[in-house]
């Protein structure tokens, strides 16, 4: 079991999980729009029992979202700033926690993955796991690490954003990817307190993503 943490940022806090024994990585773990709910924390006493020092801050400072309504408040009120910072405090909290000799990765859900994509491409993480998230137009040609991203089947991209062009252009660039799609899953598979949870979807990417974090970052 972990625990909640402050962060060095103003009203900041963490859920973290870390292992028995000693660590292989240290894994961000950003949430989607509806926040720092109970699943989140699952996932890290998960990644936690692999073998990683998982940290999750929570970008809303405390509150959740329990529909779409309610998650696209909590959405407006964050800006890109904010969430910035945030993230460069869970970074930071790894050596607070004595773990500054471990690789840094990240398993971003939805808007969690965009903002995950802005480590990736300053070149603040060896790995990442997306799930349903784009990375920025402008943050695309930095993006070399790599890449394990998930798709919900059932969603609809504009042209602009579309996944296949997103994976062209990184194969093109030879970024060492990995992606799949869940047929029949919506956008929020992977979100246990959510009607949009799809447990067979989910438990298959979650397969996918430890296994993923541990070639990329331990190297096992």
């Amino acid at each position: 079991m972990g625990a909640i943490i402050r962060l060095d940022e103003r009203y900041a806090r963490a859920y973290v999980a870390e292992p028995d024994g000693s660590a292989c990585g240290c894994v961000v773990v950003v949430h989607d729009a509806y926040g720092l709910l109970p699943h989140v924390r699952f996932l890290c006493d998960e990644l936690a029992a692999a073998g990683f020092v998982a940290v999750a801050p929570d970008l809303f400072a405390g509150s959740v979202a329990r529909s779409e309504a309610q998650a696209s408040r909590l959405l407006e009120e964050l800006t890109a700033e904010r969430a910035g910072r945030v993230l460069d405090a869970a970074l930071r909290a790894f050596d607070t926690l004595g773990h500054s000799g471990c690789p840094h990765g990240a398993v971003g859900f939805s808007i969690g993955a965009e903002f995950a994509f802005g480590l990736l491409a300053a070149g603040r993480l060896r790995a990442l796991v997306a799930y349903d998230g784009m990375p920025p137009e402008e943050q695309r040609d930095a993006i070399a690490a790599p890449l394990l991203l998930h798709w919900a089947g059932t969603n609809r991209w504009d042209d602009e954003c579309a996944p296949d062009r997103l994976v062209i252009d990184l194969r093109a660039r030879d970024v060492d990817l990995e992606t799949h799609t869940y047929a029949g899953a919506s956008q929020g598979f992977g979100n246990a307190d959510i009607d949009a949870f799809d447990l067979d979807a989910a438990e298959q990417a979650w397969d996918r993503t430890v296994r993923f974090l541990i070639d990329r970052l331990s190297g096992g």
